[in-house]
Parts: structure tokens; sequence; C-alpha cells
């Protein structure tokens, strides 16, 4: 529709407020309905134009098409696959830091063990020579 100053229920003659009140027949399309069908047809000629190059060229458009697919698809991955490499390069360094911990703890509960056997071993050679 390529007139100027369209509004919706242009020319209703019973004052109507929307299509359910009119009894007039006018047209209440919204003109954003008639600018986007403008826009289908320009597409689809440029749609056209291009499947006439491929063509032209030998190229296939489904092929194409599968071609740039699978390049955003491979895109796609890469990124998932950094993500990926940084939780697991995360994991890794968490991993690592609760293995020193767990060290530290053991070695420093063996330290407390050997202390403690040697106070002990200490307490006991003394009761048995003082006696």
């Amino acid at each position: 529709m390529n007139e100027e100053r369209y509004y919706p229920g242009k020319g209703c003659q019973c004052y109507a407020h929307s299509e359910y009140e009119c009894a007039c027949n006018v047209d209440w399309t919204e003109p954003e309905v008639y600018e986007l069908r403008d826009e289908v047809k320009e597409l689809k000629k440029w749609k056209e134009a291009i499947e006439k190059l491929f063509e032209i060229c030998g190229l296939n458009a489904i092929e194409f098409k599968d071609i740039m697919t699978n390049k955003i698809n491979l895109d796609v991955f890469k990124a998932q696959q950094s993500e990926i490499d940084k939780a697991q390069i995360e994991f890794n360094n968490a991993t690592l830091d609760l293995i020193k911990d767990i060290y530290k703890t053991l070695i420093i509960g063996f330290l407390l063990l050997i202390i403690l056997m040697l106070v002990t071993w200490g307490y006991l050679t003394y009761t048995y020579f003082n006696h």
C-alpha cells in the first residue's frame, strides 16, 4: 500500500474505534503490516536474484547454505569449547588447591603424631628411669 497518509480505519463513516465496531467494511490493517509485506516482496526479489547468480556461477544454494551453517556452527562450537576449556582450567586449579590443602593437613597431622610419639616416649622414659 503506497498511500502516504494511510491509517487504520481510513474512510470509516460509522465513527468506530476498531474493526470490531465498524459496519463500513473499511480496511483496519496497521500500516506496519503493509510495510512488512512490501519488505517480504523485496526480499523475495533479492533471493531470486541471488539464486540466479548461484545458478550462473554453478553454485548450489543449498550447499552454500550448508557451508555457511556449518561455519556458523563451527564458530559456536569453538566459542563453547573455549568456555569449556576455561571451566576445565578453573576446575583443575581448584583441584590442585584442594590437593595442596590435603597434603598440608596430612603433613601437619604426621608432624603432630611424631611430636605426640616423642612426648609419650619421653614421658615413658622419664617415668621408667625415675622410679
